[in-house]
């Protein structure tokens, strides 16, 4: 449902059809349109009675291609009606990339728009409402995804507070529904699936030229704590066939199933319910999806969103939560986690790269948590010799 808020109206001049007319943050989309997709979604809000209209942006400085801006509608009868727009922005990915827009950029957006279309009468897992969406057609149709604001339900975790055990199985749980809706559609289906979604070229291309050379930036200036731990690793990460690797064909090496990877699935992308923190509201920012590796999302949970210390003790019981749940697949435990292990050479170095992008908004506690994380994950796996290296 669409969030609505009782709360004093603020006063304005401004007739409602000029409210309907306006359009949001420079796009051409105007709260008229906003009212049309919401009709069509069971919402009968009279436009005649606007009184304001207000709009934010909530990236809060996150993302590289998207704004994301709250749109609050405000009624005569002192209702309030809140929803999310998701529009690219080209200034955006300009500070992102160093570029103009190109077909990658262009992709990237409409990933999210071909998952939900895709798949959303197939799968449980917790996701925000959608109302409309436009595919991005430069020069041709702006894109757009109007959805579900769940400010008031949910919230997100700041990173470098780590999630909790409690908080682990239940992503675990939802990550193996995820997978068993996915791994009981019909083969043909599943493998057309496959072929439509694969890992997105440019992303494995971005992998080595802007992720790992950041990576290695931020090691080098806070050696003191990060020392050489990156350097053993450095040759695969190097290596785009590496990244398509992780992402996808660990799954062929290893003898498993290839399933629905978010691929970006961090404390950002995760709303947790305020009734109860302990489980997810929604997952978010589905534009870095394919169809991939069943230990992605696990690897970049454990590495990136969670402290060593709870990591170190409960990564075991994480994974045998999340294999209890699947369906009999054909598949064991060890092999998971074999898979699992091959991944997270490259998620500490992710792990580096988030810290690069957050380095200006973290505190000095929190800056510090995120680089001893790093430091003890690539610890932990100093002694790991990688199997792809062998092949």
């Amino acid at each position: 449902m669409i969030t609505a808020v009782i709360g004093s109206i603020p006063t304005s001049t401004t007739t409602s059809n000029e409210w309907r007319q306006m359009c949001i943050s420079g796009s051409p989309y105007t709260v008229e349109w906003i009212l049309k997709a919401l009709e069509k979604n069971g919402y009968a809000l009279d436009g005649r009675d606007l009184v304001d209209v207000a709009q934010s942006n909530i990236n809060d400085g996150n993302g590289f291609v998207t704004q994301i801006l709250r749109v609050v509608l405000n009624f005569k009868d002192q209702q309030r009606y809140s929803i999310v727009l998701k529009i690219p922005d080209a200034d955006l990915i300009s500070q992102s990339f160093g570029g103009e827009v190109n077909a990658v950029h262009v992709n990237y957006f409409n990933q999210e728009i071909r998952f939900y279309q895709s798949f959303l009468p197939h799968l449980s897992i917790p996701l925000p409402k959608i109302y409309e969406m436009v595919k991005w057609v430069p020069g041709e149709a702006a894109g757009a995804i109007l959805m579900e604001d769940l400010s008031d339900a949910c919230t997100i975790q700041n990173v470098s507070k780590g999630l909790t055990l409690e908080q682990l199985l239940n992503i675990a749980e939802h990550l193996a529904d995820l997978h068993n809706s996915f791994l009981k559609l019909p083969e043909d289906r599943r493998r057309t699936f496959e072929d439509d979604f694969p890992p997105n070229g440019g992303c494995m291309d971005f992998q080595v030229t802007v992720v790992i050379d950041r990576a290695a930036e931020i090691a080098r200036k806070y050696k003191a704590v990060i020392g050489n731990r990156l350097n053993k690793f450095l040759d695969i990460l190097k290596d785009p066939v590496y990244h398509y690797y992780t992402a996808a064909s660990v799954s062929e090496a290893f003898g498993l199933p290839r399933v629905i990877t978010h691929g970006d699935l961090w404390s950002n992308n995760i709303l947790w319910m305020n009734s109860d923190p302990t489980k997810v509201g929604a997952v978010l920012d589905w534009q870095g999806f394919c169809v991939g590796s069943l230990t992605f999302d696990l690897s970049r949970i454990l590495v990136l969103c969670t402290s060593a210390s709870v990591r170190r003790e409960n990564t075991d019981l994480v994974i045998a939560q999340y294999y209890r749940k699947l369906e009999n697949f054909g598949f064991s435990k060890s092999q998971v986690m074999q898979a699992y292990n091959e991944t997270v050479p490259y998620q500490c170095a992710h792990m580096l790269f988030t810290i690069q992008l957050l380095e200006s908004r973290l505190s000095e506690d929190e800056l510090e948590e995120m680089l001893h994380r790093s430091a003890a994950a690539f610890d932990d796996i100093q002694d790991y010799e990688i199997v792809y290296k062998k092949k």
